[in-house]
């Protein structure tokens, strides 16, 4: 039993790995072309903020994608300034490659938001894209 969890776990990884979804993979790969292209700064992603709000008026440009280390095709599109603060976008899709559009956001959280403290945001992104798919 333990090998097929291996293997599975290695060939997720051939996966990953195959789209480019790693932490460092930053140069126009899949989302981060998308993102990047569609929403070059925070104040331009057309959502609300989700939680209690972050710096208000706020608008660091795209940094780059990071992937869930849970969930396939769901990542936390980070944005930052020159002061270092940093504000995300979580984005879900369906399979590898497929657009990222507006209904590909799950939550848009800016720097310093109370309601999530200092969790990291593939946790945010993980809790954001479980609620969207419990609603169905």
């Amino acid at each position: 039993m333990g090998w097929k969890r291996a293997a599975w776990g290695a060939a997720t990884a051939a996966v990953a790995l195959g789209f480019g979804a790693t932490g460092g993979a930053r140069d126009g790969v899949w989302p981060d072309s998308q993102v990047g292209t569609q929403w070059p700064t925070f104040a331009s992603i057309a959502a609300p903020e989700s939680g209690g709000g972050g710096l208000a008026g706020w608008n660091g440009a795209f940094l780059g994608c990071v992937p869930s280390p849970r969930y396939a095709f769901d990542y936390a599109c980070e944005y930052s300034d020159g002061e270092g603060r940093l504000g995300y976008v979580c984005v879900a899709a369906a399979e590898a490659g497929a657009p990222v559009t507006q209904a590909s956001i799950d939550a848009r959280v800016g720097p310093d938001d109370p309601t999530y403290g200092d969790a990291a945001p593939t946790a945010v992104c993980n809790a954001a894209l479980a609620y969207r798919l419990s609603l169905g």
